[in-house]
C-alpha cells in the first residue's frame, strides 16, 4: 500500500521509521512551515503548563516550611554526639559540658561490646598518666585504673570528639569499629590541599573549553578513526581467537588420554567458532557501516556545527560554570536541610547500639516531612538539569536560524522563567518521579542482599534485571525530555504537546536520531575521560611533585578523588553543551528538511546537504 511507504534515503523527512506510521498521519503530525524559519516569537508565545508552575511554586513553599522547622528543632553535631555507656551525650549534656571527649574504656578487640564501653573525658590522658579527668556514670563510679573494665593508655583527640589510642593493636581495634583514623587521614589531606582542589576546579573548566573548541576540526577524523577502529579490533579479536583454538587443537594432539583429548578438541572447536562469529559480525558492522555511511557523513556535520555553535556563541562557556554553582548550591542546601531535619529527632542509644554514637527516632510527621524533603531535593536537582537544557536548546535555536538578539543566553533564560517554566517543572516532575523510584529500589534491594534471601541465584539475577530496566528507563525519560525541551524551545508548545511532536520527529527519523546520539554519546564519553583524566593529573603532579604538599599529606587517594568528583561535574555539564547543541541542531534541520527549504543550515551542514542533493 502505497500509503505506509516512506522513503528511506533522499531529501524528505519521511525517512527513517517512516513504514511505521501511515503517511497521512506523518503528515498530520508535521509541525507547522512557519517553525522552518525560526522558534516562535515572544508575540505569540504563551505561559504553558500553568497549574505545574503553581505546584511547583507551592511545593518549594512547603520545602521553606520543612526548612524552618528543621532549622529550629535539628542541631547536626548532636550526629556527632557521642555518648558514654550510660547514655549521656558528652559534652552537651547537663554536668558534662567541660567533659567533651569519649574515651573507649576497655579497647580490646576480643570483646564485642568495648565500642560501648565508655566515658566521658576533659581531656585525652597522654603517656604514664593513671587517673582519668572523666565524669562517672552509672557504669562507671570511679575513674581509677581497674583491669577488669578500664584501662588508661596514651591517647590524642580527634575530631575534637574522641580519644584514639597510640597503641597499634588498639589503634586497628578502633579503627575497624568506627573507621576514625583512616577518615581524619583523607580529611586532613583534603583540607591540605583545598586551594588546589579549587584551582582544578578552574583548570577543568580551561580544558573543556579548549576541548569543545577543537572538535570542530577534529570531529571527523576521529569518528573515523573509532569506526575503522572497531572494525580492525573487532577483526583482531577474531584473529586471537583462532590462534588460540590453534593452539589448543595442537595442545590436543599431544595427550593419549581418549576423553581428555576429546574435551580439548572440543574446546579447540569452540574458540574457533567464536572466531568465526567475530569474524561474521565484523562483517555485518562493515555492510551496515557502508549503508549507514550518509547517515554518519550527517552526524559528523552536526557535531561539527555543534562545534561551531560553541565558538560563535562563546558566552555558552558561561552556562557550565553558571550552573554547576547552581547545582553544588542546590545540592548542599538540601543536604544541610536534610541533617539539620535528621537531628531533629530524639537520639536513641540502646544496648544493640554497638558504637558510642546514636540514632535518631523520628515521629511519623517528621518522617513524612523527611520524605517531602527528599522528593523535593530530586525535583530540584532535576529542574536545574531542565533549566540547563532549555537554555542550550533555545540559543542553539536562535544560532541555527540566524534570529537576531542582543544575548542568546539571557533571551533564552528570559523564555524559560517568562513563559515555560510550568513545562520544565513537569519535565523535571517526571525524571525526579524515576529517581525516587530507583532510590527505593535500591534500599528494597540492598534490605534483601542482606537477607538469607540474596543467596538464591533467581533473586540475584531479578534484581539485576530490574536494575537494568530502571536505568534504561530512566535514560528513555531523559532523552524524550531533552527533545521535548528543544520543541518547546522551537514551537512555544506546552510539555505534553511538545513531547508529542518530539516523539513522532524521532520516530519518522529514527536511524538518524540513533547514529546521531550514538555518535554523540561517543563524543561525551571521550570529552567527560579527557577533562577528568587531565584535570586529576594535574592536581595530582602538583600534590605530589611540589614540596609544599609532600609534607602536608599522608596519601594522594583523598585530594585526587576530590579531583575526579569536580572534574568529571564539570565535564558532565560541559558535555551537555554538545549533546544538547548536537540535538538541537538535528531537530532544526528536520523541521527545515520536512518542508522542503533547507536555508538556515550552518555551513557545516550545506556541505553535506549539497552533496547530498547531487547524488
Amino acid at each position: 500500500n502505497a500509503e505506509y511507504m516512506g522513503i528511506i534515503i533522499g531529501k524528505s523527512g519521511m525517512s527513517e521509521g517512516a513504514a511505521l506510521v501511515p503517511k497521512a498521519k506523518d503528515e498530520g503530525q508535521m509541525l507547522d512551515a512557519k517553525f522552518a524559519k525560526g522558534t516562535l516569537s515572544d508575540e505569540e508565545r504563551g505561559c504553558t503548563d500553568i497549574i505545574c508552575c503553581l505546584v511547583f511554586v507551592a511545593f518549594w513553599v512547603g520545602l521553606i516550611v520543612v526548612a524552618g522547622f528543621a532549622l529550629k528543632k535539628g542541631d547536626p553535631k548532636r550526629l556527632a554526639q557521642a555518648y558514654d555507656s550510660a547514655h549521656n551525650a558528652c559534652g552537651s549534656d547537663p554536668g558534662f559540658e567541660d567533659y567533651p571527649y569519649i574515651y573507649f574504656a576497655y579497647p580490646n578487640p576480643k570483646n564485642t561490646k568495648f565500642l560501648s564501653m565508655t566515658l566521658c573525658v576533659k581531656k585525652c590522658p597522654g603517656a604514664g598518666e593513671k587517673t582519668l579527668e572523666c565524669h562517672t556514670n552509672a557504669n562507671y563510679t570511679s575513674c581509677e585504673q581497674d583491669p577488669s573494665k578500664l584501662i588508661i593508655y596514651e591517647s590524642k583527640g580527634y575530631f575534637g570528639r574522641v580519644c584514639v589510642a597510640s597503641n597499634p593493636q588498639i589503634v586497628e581495634a578502633l579503627k575497624n569499629g568506627t573507621r576514625f583514623n583512616e577518615a581524619q587521614g583523607y580529611l586532613s589531606d583534603i583540607q591540605a590541599t583545598k586551594w588546589i582542589i579549587l584551582a582544578c576546579t578552574f583548570i577543568a573548566i580551561a580544558i573543556g573549553f579548549i576541548f569543545m573548541y577543537v572538535m570542530r576540526w577534529f570531529a571527523g577524523p576521529l569518528v573515523w578513526l573509532s569506526i575503522i577502529a572497531f572494525h580492525v579490533g573487532l577483526a583482531f579479536l577474531g584473529y586471537w581467537f583462532f590462534i588460540t583454538s590453534n593452539e589448543k587443537s595442537r595442545a590436543a594432539q599431544t595427550i593419549t588420554d581418549p576423553n581428555v583429548k576429546k574435551n580439548k578438541e572440543d574446546e579447540a572447536q569452540r574458540w574457533r567458532i567464536y572466531a568465526y562469529i567475530a569474524w561474521g559480525a565484523t562483517v555485518v558492522f562493515l555492510i551496515i557501516t557502508i549503508f549507514m555511511i550518509n547517515r554518519i557523513r550527517l552526524a559528523i556535520a552536526i557535531l561539527k556545527a555543534a562545534a561551531r555553535f560553541v565558538q560563535d556563541t562563546f558566552y555558552v562557556i558561561f552556562l557550565p560554570p553558571i550552573m554547576f554553582v547552581l547545582f553544588i548550591v542546590t545540592f548542599l542546601y538540601f543536604v544541610i536541610v536534610g541533617l539539620y531535619l535528621h537531628s531533629s529527632g530524639e537520639p536513641k542509644h540502646d544496648e544493640t547500639n554497638r558504637t558510642p554514637f546514636a540514632s535518631f527516632r523520628h515521629d511519623r510527621n517528621a518522617k513524612y516531612m523527611m520524605y517531602y524533603h527528599i522528593f523535593g531535593g530530586f525535583w530540584s536537582l532535576a529542574f536545574n538539569i531542565a533549566l540547563t537544557e532549555f537554555i542550550l536548546a533555545s540559543m542553539t535555536c536562535f544560532w541555527y536560524f540566524k534570529e537576531e538578539h542582543l544575548n542568546f543566553l539571557t533571551k533564552s533564560a528570559y523564555r524559560a522563567f517568562r513563559y515555560h517554566l510550568g513545562s520544565l517543572a513537569l519535565g523535571s516532575f517526571l525524571l525526579a518521579l524515576v529517581w525516587t523510584i530507583r532510590a527505593i529500589f535500591e534500599y528494597v534491594a540492598h534490605q534483601v542482599e542482606q537477607n538469607q534471601a540474596a543467596q538464591n541465584q533467581l533473586v540475584k539475577y531479578l534484581i539485576t534485571v530490574l536494575r537494568c530496566c530502571l536505568d534504561c528507563f530512566e535514560r528513555l525519560i531523559r532523552f524524550l525530555n531533552r527533545n521535548a525541551y528543544i520543541q518547546i524551545a522551537l514551537t512555544g508548545k506546552s510539555f505534553c504537546f511538545a513531547a508529542k511532536d518530539a516523539f513522532f520527529l524521532i520516530l519518522r527519523n529514527a536511524l538518524r536520531f540513533s547514529v546521531t546520539a550514538g555518535l554523540g554519546n561517543l563524543f561525551i564519553i571521550i570529552g567527560k575521560l579527557f577533562i577528568c583524566t587531565l584535570t586529576v593529573l594535574c592536581g595530582y603532579m602538583i600534590i605530589t611533585r611540589s614540596e609544599t604538599f609532600k609534607t602536608k599529606i599522608t596519601s594522594p587517594i583523598g585530594p585526587s578523588i576530590c579531583f575526579a568528583i569536580v572534574a568529571y561535574v564539570i565535564g558532565a555539564i560541559y558535555m551537555a553543551v554538545y549533546g544538547v547543541a548536537s540535538e538541537a541542531i538535528l531537530q532544526c534541520y528536520l523541521v527545515e528538511e520536512e518542508h522542503g527549504s533547507i536555508e538556515k543550515c550552518p555551513e557545516e551542514m550545506r556541505d553535506f546537504v549539497e552533496n547530498n542533493a547531487k547524488k
